[in-house]
C-alpha cells in the first residue's frame, strides 16, 4: 500500500467512525523524513494519535531514537511501536522512560515481552501488549492497557471480550488460529487468511509461500469457530420518516421484511383511527442501519410515531429518550410481540432508560433493572401522554427469584434403584450428564424427570437468560409461561434438525437452546436419527451454537446437561433377569451402534437400571426427599465455585484440561488404578479426563480436598458403555 493509500484509509476511518472510535493512524517509517510527512498528513485528516514504529536503517543510537521520537510527538499525541523482530532494534526502557516526559507521549505497544509490560506499568507508563498470543496474560497477569495487534483488526469482539473477561477457555481457542495465522515465513497466515476474508486483494508480500489446502481449510474452521464473539448481540434501529409534498405514496425503506411492509397498511389504518387522517403527500420511513435486514411487527409502533412526529403532531425532541415497540391493529391498539425481555436488556446496555411496550408485554420488560418501563393500551393514549405531558402507566422491577410453587415430582416417590439415585446426585453436584440403560419399566423417565428438583436454583441472570430464550421463541405472553424453575425439555425422538438445534428462514431457538440452564431429557435415544444425535456434539462442548443464513447469523447459547435413557437391545431385555432376550448379539450391536462413540464420549456417566423385584416395588421404604439431596448438591456447587472464583469455569464438568491438571491430581496410588483401567477398558483421552472431572465431583460431595481410590473406582464404574462387552 502506497502513502497516499495509506492516509486515504486513516482519512475513510476518521470519516465513518470518529464518533464511536479514537482512531490511531499507523504513520510511523524507519526514515524520519517519510514519517513526518505522513504523520502530518493523517492528523490533518482527522486522526486522533499515531502509531509510531522504531527507525531500523541498521541500528540506531539511543540519542538517534529520542530524536526522532520527539520530533514526531511535537507534531501530535503518538504511541511508541517497539517490535525489535521486525526492527532489528529494541527500543529500552531508559528512553521510554526518557520520551514520557514529552507532553504528546501517550504510551508503548510492546512487542519484547509481559516482563517488560509489567515493569512500565508499574512505572506508571500506559503499555499494550502487540504480542496475539500473549496479550490476554499480558492484560489480566501482567496490567497491561489492553492489546493493539494485526489480528485484533479481523477479530475485534474476540478480542475485546479477552481484554474486558478472564475467559481462559476464549484464549485457549484462540491459540491454534494464532499459531496457523503467524506461520512461517511470515506474513503468509496473515495474508492468506485476508484474501481469504475478502479483505484485500490477493497480491501478497515476498516471500510468498502459499498455504496447503489442509491448513486454508484449517483457518476457515477455526475463523468459524471463534466467529462467535464477533456477532452483533443487538443493534439499535432508528426510524426515520421524511414527508414532502407530492401525490400520496407512503413507502418503507431500510431492508424490511415482507412484515414490515405489510405494516403500511396496519400503520395507515392505526393513524387515520387515532387523529382522523394519515398525512398526505410523499411519506417515506427509513430504517437505520439500512444494511442490515429488519424483521417483525414490533416497527410498527415506532414507524407510526415517526410519522406523527414528522407531520408536527409530536415533538421530536421529547421522544428523544424513549424506545418504542409494538404491534398496531388497525384501530391504534398495541399488541404484544415476541423478544421483548432481550429487547429491553439490550436496551440497557446502550445507555436507554426508558421503553414504551404494550400492556401484555410489561411484565416480561419489568424484569430488567435500570430500565423504566411504560406501558399503553393504544397508539392514542401515547399520543395524549406525550401532547400533555401526561403519564403513561409505569410498571416497577420485579427481581425474577425462583417460584415458591416447588415441583410436581419428588425423589422420595422413587423406590430402589439405588445406584442410579446416587449418580444422579453426582451429575447435579458437578453438571455431568448421564444415560440410562434398562429394560422397559425400571424407571428410567420416572428418575430423568426428577433431576430438576434436586439441582440448585436458578440465580437471577440465569433466569433472565432463559427468559430471554423462551420470549424470542414466542413463548411467552404476559405472565403466561413464564416461569423461574429450570427448564426441561422432553423432544420427542421424530424431532427434526431445525426442531433440535433452532432454524426457519429467521432463526428461533430449538430444543437444546430451550433447554439452556436446564435439563435436555432423550428418551428411546438410539431411535433419533444418528444425524440428529450428532448436531449435539458441538454445542455441548461450547455451550452455545451458531445458525447461519442469508445476510445473517444469531449465536443460541446451549448450556444444558443432557440426560438420555434407552433400552440396551432392541426387544428391551438384554441381560434381564425376569425375561429372555430375542436378540442375537448382531442386533445388540447394532442397536447401540446407533450412538456414536464420540457422543457417548461426551456422556460422563452410564449408569444400568434393573427392573425391580416385587417385594422392592410394594414393601421397600421411600427414598429420601429431593430437598435433602439437593442441600448436599449446592453444597458441592459451593465448593466448586470457591475453587474457579477467578476462572471462567463454573464446574467440575466444564474443566478444561490444564484444570484438571491442577484439581484432579491423583496420588501413586491413584495414579496406577487410572493406568490400569486405561489399559484393560481402552478408555479415549477424552473419557481419561471425564472420569477424572467426575472423580473430583464424588470428592467434593464427600468434602474430600483430595481425590482418592475409592473416587477413582466409582468414576470408572459409571463407563459401562467402555467396560461391557458383548
Amino acid at each position: 500500500m502506497s502513502w497516499e493509500e495509506h492516509i486515504t484509509l486513516i482519512a475513510f476511518t476518521v470519516h465513518h467512525f470518529n464518533n464511536d472510535l479514537i482512531i490511531i493512524g499507523n504513520t510511523g517509517s524507519n526514515n524520519t523524513r517519510e514519517a513526518i510527512e505522513a504523520t502530518e498528513s493523517g492528523f490533518a485528516v482527522g486522526m486522533d494519535a499515531s502509531l509510531q514504529i522504531n527507525p531500523y536503517y541498521g541500528k540506531t543510537s539511543d540519542e538517534g531514537l529520542i530524536r526522532h521520537y520527539q520530533t514526531l510527538f511535537d507534531i501530535g499525541p503518538g504511541i511508541v511501536y517497539n517490535v525489535p523482530a521486525r526492527t532489528g532494534q529494541d527500543v529500552r526502557e531508559h528512553v521510554i522512560e526518557e520520551l514520557a516526559e514529552h507532553e504528546n507521549f501517550i504510551g508503548v505497544k510492546e512487542c519484547i515481552g509481559n516482563d517488560r509490560i509489567a515493569y512500565y506499568e508499574r512505572k506508571g507508563i500506559m503499555c499494550w501488549s502487540g504480542n496475539d498470543d500473549q496479550c490476554f496474560s499480558g492484560r489480566h497477569t501482567y496490567k497491561s492497557h489492553g492489546v493493539i495487534s494485526v489480528a485484533a483488526n479481523f477479530l475485534p469482539g474476540v478480542f475485546r471480550t479477552l481484554m474486558d473477561k478472564n475467559n481462559n477457555e476464549l484464549n485457549e481457542l484462540l491459540q491454534p488460529f494464532l499459531k496457523l495465522l503467524y506461520n512461517e515465513p511470515n506474513p503468509i497466515g496473515i495474508n492468506t487468511l485476508m484474501a481469504m476474508a475478502g479483505l484485500c486483494r490477493p497480491v501478497f508480500r515476498m516471500p510468498y509461500v502459499p498455504l496447503k489446502l489442509a491448513d486454508r481449510e484449517k483457518l476457515a474452521d477455526m475463523l468459524e469457530k471463534l466467529n462467535f464473539a464477533e456477532i452483533p448481540k443487538s443493534i439499535n434501529v432508528i426510524v426515520e420518516c421524511d414527508i414532502s409534498i407530492g401525490n400520496f405514496y407512503f413507502g418503507i425503506v431500510g431492508l424490511p421484511d415482507s412484515e414490515i411492509k405489510e405494516s403500511r397498511e396496519r400503520v395507515n389504518s392505526a393513524v387515520s383511527n387515532t387523529v382522523g387522517s394519515f398525512p398526505l403527500g410523499r411519506v417515506i420511513v427509513n430504517l437505520s442501519p439500512a444494511d442490515l435486514r429488519k424483521h417483525g411487527t414490533g416497527f410498527d409502533l415506532p414507524i407510526a410515531v415517526s410519522v406523527l412526529t414528522a407531520a408536527g403532531t409530536l415533538s421530536g425532541d421529547s421522544l428523544q429518550k424513549f424506545l418504542f415497540i409494538g404491534e398496531l391493529s388497525l384501530t391504534g391498539e398495541l399488541r404484544p410481540v415476541q423478544g421483548i425481555l432481550s429487547v429491553a436488556m439490550s436496551a440497557v446496555k446502550k445507555g436507554i432508560t426508558n421503553i414504551i411496550v404494550p400492556e401484555q408485554n410489561a411484565y416480561e420488560a419489568s424484569f430488567v433493572k435500570g430500565l423504566r418501563v411504560f406501558s399503553a393500551a393504544t397508539l392514542k393514549e401515547i399520543l395524549t401522554a406525550f401532547k400533555e405531558h401526561s403519564m403513561l402507566k409505569e410498571h416497577v422491577y420485579h427481581a425474577p427469584h425462583e417460584s415458591a410453587d416447588g415441583f410436581e415430582h419428588d425423589f422420595s416417590d422413587v423406590k430402589g434403584q439405588l445406584k442410579a439415585k446416587r449418580a444422579m446426585e453426582i451429575a447435579a453436584a458437578g453438571r455431568h450428564n448421564i444415560l440410562f440403560c434398562g429394560p422397559p419399566g425400571s424407571g428410567k423417565s420416572m428418575l430423568a424427570k426428577r433431576l430438576n428438583t434436586i439441582l440448585p436454583p436458578m440465580t437471577e441472570q440465569e433466569i433472565l437468560e432463559v427468559t430471554k430464550i423462551y420470549s424470542a421463541a414466542g413463548m411467552i405472553s404476559g405472565k403466561s409461561g413464564f416461569s423461574t424453575l429450570r427448564p426441561f425439555r422432553e423432544p420427542h425422538h421424530s424431532i427434526s434438525n431445525a426442531g433440535l438445534i433452532g432454524g426457519g428462514n429467521y432463526p428461533k431457538p430449538g430444543e437444546i437452546s430451550l433447554a439452556h440452564n436446564g435439563v435436555l431429557f432423550l428418551d428411546e435415544l438410539p431411535e433419533f436419527q444418528r444425524s440428529i444425535l450428532e448436531l449435539l456434539r458441538q454445542p455441548m462442548e461450547n455451550k452455545s451454537l451458531i445458525i447461519a443464513r442469508s445476510g445473517i447469523s444469531l449465536e443460541f447459547p446451549a448450556d444444558f446437561m443432557l440426560i438420555a435413557a434407552m433400552n440396551p437391545c432392541p426387544c428391551g431385555y438384554y441381560g434381564d433377569t425376569s425375561r429372555q432376550c430375542s436378540c442375537s448379539a448382531a442386533q445388540v450391536q447394532k442397536y447401540r451402534g446407533r450412538i456414536s462413540g464420540p457422543l457417548l464420549d461426551r456422556i460422563d456417566i452410564h449408569i444400568e437400571l434393573p427392573n425391580l423385584s416385587y417385594q422392592e416395588m410394594n414393601f421397600k421404604k421411600s427414598g429420601e426427599p429431593g430437598q435433602i439431596i439437593r442441600e448436599r448438591v449446592i453444597s458441592a456447587r459451593d465448593i466448586q465455585r470457591r475453587r474457579f472464583k477467578d476462572s471462567s469455569v463454573k464446574d467440575n464438568s466444564r474443566m478444561m484440561r490444564k484444570d484438571v491438571e491442577v484439581y484432579c491430581r491423583l496420588s501413586d496410588a491413584g495414579h496406577k488404578l487410572m493406568e490400569s483401567a486405561m489399559t484393560r477398558y481402552k478408555f479415549s483421552n477424552r473419557a481419561h479426563d471425564r472420569i477424572l472431572k467426575l472423580a473430583r465431583t464424588i470428592a467434593d460431595l464427600d468434602r474430600a480436598e483430595s481425590i482418592g481410590e475409592t473416587h477413582i473406582s466409582e468414576a470408572i464404574n459409571y463407563r459401562i458403555f467402555d467396560i461391557q462387552t458383548l
